[in-house]
């Protein structure tokens, strides 16, 4: 691996950052111009396209015969997003409370989702059933979503938030950055796939294990991009919300993979039980933390971050 190659990796980085800031930003004017509801917009809209770097890594790795890279980095941005960025959203803004319009019964069944592909993956395997199980999963969530009407507050803030958004408002230019962020992307993504299959060659491990703990961090920058502006408008619940759509959609892309790919998905990693057996049990530690008063602590937030710690330690001590 040059130091060419090098340079082009941490560019596509950079690009990605770029496009899913303006994709980002557009979704959200147009949600908020049409006066979508805050929670579909946040679990929804923004879940799906913030997802767009691994939807085109998942693309990009199945024309390269690669699809590992794509599934390693959609469990791993599951372990970015639950223990890395909630944590810090969480102990950055001493608590963060979940979204109130996600009761007890929508979060497990949204965690229930999520948690499926990494139930799913024991045996190392992923099949045509399992794949047509994903999205028939992920369809009935939103459809359950949709189905419930959400508080008449939720609404008013809704429309708060489309009249600030409508000064201004360009469809032309609104679209404009979503083409040209989905664009970034996709071209960011493929540099990101080479160099990936590149740097597993040059530190022999899979590329599995790059995806699952470098590639994550990358093709999350969207949300990283939601959590900070979140942060900075006082405004955690749009984030929140996100990252939870945002894991869901992962399992929809899960589907889309296996069919892409119909003579399944085996992954080879000795680590892999360890790894999944982690993300359960993070997701379960999740709900029971906000379960009772909707709000996850500081504290909660540094003992996740923690599982975090050990995930990474995992990877690094154990790669051979």
């Amino acid at each position: 691996m040059t130091i060419t190659d090098i340079a082009l990796y941490i560019a596509a980085f950079l690009l990605i950052w770029l496009g899913s800031g303006f994709t980002v930003k557009s979704i959200e004017s147009i949600a908020h111009r049409l006066k979508m509801n805050t929670f579909i917009v946040s679990f929804v809209v923004l879940g799906l396209f913030t997802s767009l770097p691994e939807i085109f890594l998942a693309i990009n790795s199945t024309v390269e015969q690669r699809p590992e890279v794509s599934a390693g980095n959609l469990i791993g941005g599951i372990v970015v997003l639950f223990l890395l960025l909630i944590p810090l959203i969480a102990i950055s803004g001493k608590g963060a409370k979940i979204i109130k319009d996600i009761s007890k019964l929508r979060l497990f069944i949204s965690l229930s989702v999520v948690a499926l592909p990494s139930i799913m993956l024991v045996d190392s395997y992923l099949g045509i059933i399992e794949g047509l199980i994903f999205l028939g999963a992920y369809t009935s969530l939103i459809f359950f979503i949709e189905r419930k009407k959400t508080g008449a507050k939720a609404e008013e803030k809704s429309k708060k938030r489309s009249t600030k958004h409508k000064k201004g408002f360009s469809w032309s230019i609104s679209f404009g950055k979503l083409v040209l962020g989905s664009v970034l992307i996709f071209v960011s993504s493929n540099i990101i796939l080479d160099n990936t299959i590149k740097l597993a060659e040059v530190l022999n491990i899979s590329t599995f294990v790059v995806s699952l703990f470098v590639i994550s961090i990358g093709t999350n920058l969207p949300e990283f991009t939601v959590g900070i502006r979140s942060i900075l408008q006082h405004d955690k619940n749009l984030a929140l919300g996100n990252y939870i759509g945002s894991a869901a959609a992962n399992t929809l892309l899960f589907g889309f993979l296996i069919l892409l790919n119909p003579n399944g998905i085996l992954i080879n990693d000795s680590k892999i039980i360890l790894t999944l057996s982690l993300l359960i049990v993070s997701l379960i530690l999740f709900y029971i933390f906000t379960v009772s008063k909707k709000v996850l602590s500081a504290r909660e937030g540094v003992v996740l971050l923690s599982l975090y710690v050990i995930f990474c330690f995992i990877e690094i001590a154990f790669q051979h």
